[in-house]
């Protein structure tokens, strides 16, 4: 059985695609990550080249978003690597740089929504 490895980091694709072929166990994949996300029956790399998702640097990244783009479960890839701050490759269509953007971002909503919450009960 070959995995690849991305510094240090296996790609869902990889997972899905060597549990179905039986070329793991799954008690390897809970170990691995605690179980497959249900999405991932749906994901449309499953099976797919893991390389796709993972271009060396510079290199082009429109095959793998356009492969998620179409998927039916973009927005649980997108949520599953925001969450497990996943560092590298494409995760629901985005990039690690562009993930980090939305984490970002989500924190400055989040200050700014408790901002107003105690201004609002300081007036009160």
């Amino acid at each position: 059985m070959t995995l690849r490895h991305y510094n240090n980091k296996l790609h869902l694709c990889d997972l899905v695609f060597q549990y179905k072929r039986g070329g793991m166990e799954k008690s390897i994949i809970e170990e691995l990550i605690g179980g497959m996300p249900s999405w991932t029956e749906e994901a449309n790399c499953k099976g797919a080249d893991a390389d796709i998702f993972f271009p060396e640097r510079g290199a082009s990244t429109r095959k793998a978003k356009s492969i998620c783009r179409a998927c039916s479960v973009q927005e649980d890839c997108l949520e599953f690597a925001i969450e497990n701050s996943e560092k590298f490759g494409i995760w629901g269509g985005l990039s690690e740089r562009e993930r980090r953007r939305i984490k970002r971002q989500r924190i400055l909503d989040s200050d700014i929504r408790e901002v107003g919450y105690e201004i609002l009960n300081f007036s009160l």
